[in-house]
């Protein structure tokens, strides 16, 4: 049995606006790594074309 640790590190090189995108982000990467992300919205999916997660509202 494994663990995997992932501290809720949030990636202020996205520029969030409010805590709210802190904690989407946050809740994002906890997703992709229980790899829950086909679940998220298309808007919070990483892209396949750039590689980049962009914030949409």
């Amino acid at each position: 049995m494994g663990a995997v640790i992932l501290p809720p590190e949030p990636a202020f090189y996205l520029k969030p606006k409010s805590l709210e995108d802190v904690v989407r982000f946050v809740v994002a990467r906890i997703m992709v790594a229980l790899n829950l992300d086909e679940e998220l919205p298309e808007n919070l999916q990483y892209g396949e074309d750039n590689g980049s997660n962009e914030w949409q509202n």
